[in-house]
């Protein structure tokens, strides 16, 4: 199997948001490689708000799995019905079973994981390696093709940015240097402490002269709200939880001086910009795969700590009860990582 008789691939991506950004090194580096391939892809509604406009791509249909397979039946028959069986492949990174069904109903040759959940009995099958970075896994599916291993172990994700419109531009107006600090994850052990973001807020704020933001969606505002109230001096914060757009977090990561983030998909689109990142670890661990691959960047974990990880997302509480992965790091610790990468 080579590229030279593929016209076109599907990639089926449905995972979460910082999954689907981590596979655009993927979808760039086959660009780059082979740019006469038309890649579709098929990916959640937040997925293809993300990226709706990405220079990789030729086609986006978005899924919303809450709501069947009868959200996109429509469009994946008229999807099937353009494209030429002998010539189409199917790139499955998602290894639930209901993507494998997908796979099923559209019908072309699929290449996936050996781990992939009901995959097509003849579907060519590649290792998913534990010790690889999630964007390079998403590449090795593209092994069977002919693309070596250390070719797309080099492929970063990849956002382009949108110019500053005049709203986001209001928004930020009083600013000066930024730092960005993303407090939030859908799993609360990946969740730094409140009193941890206070002090690292305080340390910036007296140290430097750079100015904070908060960014997050709308379940973050509670904690974001419970930083601010501990802070004495907010002139220099301001707090975009549930208050930006994907596309101005397109025009606002460029800007950036910096990131803090936990294990979540902050550190996934800074690194689709090459922003110079601060990872805070707790339940999690670096060595499963999710870390920032910017060029300048830095993980704060507590090494010793036994029962690390504890899980691949991070459990809603600690299993052993005492939390000691985030409540033993302190506001120093981020701070001199932060100097590190500025």
């Amino acid at each position: 199997m080579n590229t030279d008789k593929i016209t076109d691939v599907i990639w089926i991506q449905t995972a979460f948001l910082g999954d689907i950004i981590l596979s655009t090194a993927a979808f760039s580096g086959l660009k780059a490689i082979s740019p006469s391939i038309n890649q579709h892809l098929i990916t959640t509604p937040i997925g293809k708000a993300a990226l709706k406009d990405h220079s990789a791509l030729s086609s986006i249909i978005g899924w919303d799995k809450r709501k069947g397979f009868f959200d996109i039946w429509k469009q994946v028959r008229i999807l099937r019905s353009r494209l030429n069986r002998q010539s189409t492949l199917i790139l499955q990174p998602h290894r639930s079973a209901r993507s494998s069904i997908l796979s099923r109903v559209l019908g072309f040759p699929v290449i996936t994981y050996t781990e992939t959940k009901l995959a097509p009995l003849k579907a060519v099958k590649v290792p998913r390696i534990s010790l690889l970075h999630e964007s390079h896994r998403v590449s090795l599916l593209l092994e069977p093709l002919g693309i070596s291993r250390e070719l797309s172990g080099s492929w970063l994700p990849r956002l382009s940015s949108l110019a500053m419109s005049s709203l986001m531009a209001q928004k930020i107006s009083s600013l000066n240097k930024i730092i960005a600090i993303a407090p939030g994850s859908v799993w609360a052990t990946k969740r730094w402490t409140v009193s941890g973001f206070q002090s690292l807020i305080e340390i910036i704020l007296r140290e430097t002269t750079y100015d904070v933001i908060l960014l997050g969606s709308g379940d973050d505002a509670r904690l974001a709200d419970e930083i601010l109230a501990g802070l004495v001096d907010t002139k220099r914060i301001l707090n975009l939880v549930n208050q930006t757009s994907l596309d101005e977090l397109r025009m606002l990561y460029p800007k950036l001086s910096a990131l803090i983030s936990g294990d979540s998909s902050p550190i996934h689109y800074g690194a689709a910009f090459q922003t110079p990142t601060v990872m805070i670890y707790g339940a999690t661990h670096a060595a499963l795969g999710f870390y920032s691959r910017s060029k300048r960047s830095e993980i704060v974990e507590m090494k010793d700590l036994l029962c690390r990880p504890c899980s691949e997302h991070g459990p809603r509480s600690c299993p052993l009860g005492h939390f000691q992965c985030m409540r033993s790091i302190t506001g120093r610790q981020v701070f001199d990582a932060l100097m590190r990468v500025i």
